[in-house]
């Protein structure tokens, strides 16, 4: 079967031909370049379809009744099926012939032959994984032969080459995932999703986390996948990109946690209990804020949402959160600025939080301000915060008051001169 590897160029790898190449029993040889720099046939899709069985066979290492043992032997070879993958890989790389290498079964074969250890994962492997994962008409099928199986293989792998490909894989079926979530019918297991995002993530590298947070805002989007990303602790499994970020500045990257912990924050008290709890997590979410008025907008809905859970509130103001809060109340957009302000009064709902606030504090002069100042509804709402606040001082300063004078007459010499008499 003779193959002329020499596909047209494409953006998704850099390839630089220089021979065509025929399989046969002894191996994948190559034949030499003519004097133009040119093979003497160029690869056309009819090509390609002879090429493809006869090399999937050397992969999967199939041989007819009329072989000999010696034959068995050479077909077997590691070499042979290397040179075959390599040979895949170049057709692959045309997109117009990567159906072809799904329909006649190559995909499947590499697949299976890597998922049973049999193939070393390599960057040719992820190459022709990768071009199968990019065409949306082949996703079904990529789900079907376990494709998304075998990229947790791949993310085991050392090579930061292999591991790239698998990550983009991810990013690259995370509209089709969505969509087919709920579908019975093209189901796929969940948990080996969420086994590759973790995996995704504890790679750690910079140049992968863009892929991880796309594709992770695309999970968190599908609401039945809410559950499933808080119980593996993906909050958590997080943050570390959120403290990076004080460094990278990466702006897709801070929009896509805003937008995650948004969605996980609004679904469940449970992952607001997460954050809420997190001092230092808050404080590296406030400083995602300093990247512009977007992400202070962002940052304001996420604080907002977890005000409104009435059994945080408490930890959110031992937490400093009213600091934050005071802060976006100087951004220059006015939804910040709402969002802080509304944040505030859900917070000082609760009593223990009003107890707490010192009479000079800077939220009680903010209230005093905007119950003067104000719009007719802000003024409502920040002079029932005043009258409050002023309620709960006066009597805490009658007690204090109360307390002084007992103490006092209990010191007095009256006191004491009358604490002798029967």
């Amino acid at each position: 079967c003779r193959v002329l590897a020499h596909p047209p160029d494409c953006p998704y790898t850099n390839r630089n031909y220089d021979s065509s190449f025929t399989c046969t029993k002894s191996g994948v040889v190559s034949r030499p370049l003519n004097k133009e720099g040119e093979s003497g046939e160029k690869t056309t899709k009819q090509q390609a379809i002879r090429a493809v069985p006869p090399l999937r066979e050397c992969i999967e290492g199939l041989a007819s009744d009329s072989d000999s043992e010696e034959d068995l032997e050479d077909k077997y070879d590691e070499r042979i099926r290397l040179q075959a993958i390599k040979l895949l890989k170049r057709i692959c790389d045309n997109p117009r012939y990567v159906p072809l290498i799904v329909k006649f079964g190559a995909f499947g074969t590499i697949v299976d032959q890597v998922m049973q250890r049999v193939l070393e994962p390599s960057v040719d492997i992820a190459s022709i994984i990768r071009n199968a994962s990019i065409n949306r008409a082949l996703q079904a099928d990529f789900i079907r032969d376990k494709g998304l199986e075998c990229l947790e293989i791949l993310l085991e792998n050392r090579d930061g080459r292999i591991q790239t490909c698998a990550a983009e894989c991810l990013r690259d079926l995370m509209p089709y995932l969505h969509d087919h979530m709920g579908d019975t019918e093209k189901a796929f297991d969940h948990r080996v999703l969420m086994h590759i995002l973790k995996l995704v993530l504890g790679l750690k590298h910079p140049a992968i986390e863009k892929f991880a947070v796309d594709s992770m805002l695309t999970m968190v989007a599908f609401r039945p996948m809410r559950p499933l990303l808080i119980r593996e602790r993906i909050i958590e499994a997080t943050k570390h990109l959120v403290r990076r970020q004080k460094s990278s500045h990466d702006l897709d990257v801070n929009k896509a946690l805003m937008g995650i912990y948004y969605y996980l924050v609004s679904y469940s008290e449970e992952a607001a209990s997460i954050i809420a709890n997190d001092k230092s997590l808050l404080q590296l979410l406030a400083a995602l804020g300093e990247f512009g008025e977007n992400f202070q907008k962002h940052n304001a809905q996420i604080l907002h949402r977890l005000c409104t859970y009435k059994a945080l509130r408490f930890k959110l103001y031992e937490n400093n959160v009213i600091d934050i809060l005071l802060a976006l109340r100087d951004s220059n957009d006015p939804d910040s600025r709402k969002l802080s302000l509304d944040a505030v009064f859900e917070l000082v709902k609760s009593e223990e939080i009003i107890q707490a606030i010192p009479a000079d504090s800077d939220i009680m002069q903010m209230m005093v301000a905007l119950s003067r100042f104000g719009s007719s509804q802000v003024k409502g709402a920040a002079t029932k915060i005043v009258n409050k606040l002023s309620r709960f001082q006066e009597q805490e300063y009658r007690k204090r008051r109360a307390a002084e004078r007992a103490e006092a007459k209990r010191n007095s010499p009256v006191s004491k001169g009358r604490s002798g008499f029967p």
